[in-house]
């Protein structure tokens, strides 16, 4: 099959800028979940300070002097239990909840290990509101206060790890993409690479050798060391270097007839 200069070059052109488009999509694409990403992450180890928080508060409630020491230790607590759950069901299925900055942010629904890990966090949170929440409500009897603080007391530490482990899986996330767009990087160098060695070796094989032998038959016969009626092989892949071995014949056909 015999293919034109023109085609060899577009077909080598099209593979870089396919390898080309590789990249940038690729480079699009982390530059949009990075975002997200820092976002998550930030988020997900704020969780693990409020869940050391929540406790901290219920025993100052608890230990406070005054019924106004406990009601305010309480009013925080609510406060910090309400922003705990906000963002664990935004980390978890996404939607909003309060930024770091006080701001209000949009996360995107996890995947993978790191749903795994938060579903099991948010598993066990609710156990510890369903006993919180009376409490902050004032709702809640004695012997509900003690239930509520022993059952605080024994997730705290677990609720912490749990935290600790969706992080950690949110940031193993964040690096496998941004590893990916490193392979992208090298595969499309290595594509580019090939597709430019090959259009060399082509162009050098196929065009050039082609049209140097047509031109040393040609430089043979004006100097006489090659007969009129010998002709130049016309097979080559390039329908251009064909095209031009089979111009030069008919030439030699005419001024071998004269």
């Amino acid at each position: 099959m015999r293919v034109s200069i023109q085609t060899w070059f577009v077909g080598a052109l099209a593979v870089l800028l396919v390898a080309q488009g590789l990249v940038v999509a690729g480079v699009a694409f982390v530059a949009s979940s990075s975002s997200d990403d820092a976002v998550q992450i930030n988020l997900a180890g704020r969780q693990r300070m409020l869940s050391q928080r929540m406790a901290k508060e219920f025993g100052e409630a608890l230990a406070a002097q005054t019924e106004a020491d406990a009601l305010d230790a309480l009013d925080r607590l609510g406060k910090t239990a309400g922003l705990f759950e906000t963002t664990l069901n935004a980390l978890i299925d996404g939607g909003e909840t309060t930024g770091a900055a006080g701001d209000v942010v949009v996360l995107p629904e996890s995947s993978g290990e790191a749903r795994g890990a938060l579903e099991a966090g948010r598993t066990r949170w609710s156990d510890v509101r369903d006993a919180v929440m009376p409490v902050v409500a004032g709702e809640a009897t004695e012997a509900g206060l003690l239930a509520a603080w022993g059952l605080v007391s024994e997730n705290n530490i677990p609720l912490l790890k749990d935290m600790n482990a969706g992080t950690i899986a949110l940031q193993r996330a964040s690096d496998a993409r941004t590893s990916l767009l490193t392979w992208i990087a090298f595969g499309s160098l290595g594509v580019s690479l090939v597709a430019f060695v090959s259009g060399f070796v082509i162009v050098r094989r196929v065009v050039i050798r082609g049209i140097g032998q047509v031109s040393s038959a040609m430089l043979a016969v004006t100097q006489g060391r090659r007969a009129v009626t010998d002709r130049i092989d016309e097979e080559s892949h390039c329908s251009e270097v064909h095209m031009l071995a089979a111009s030069v014949n008919k030439l030699l056909v005419t001024a071998g007839g004269m």
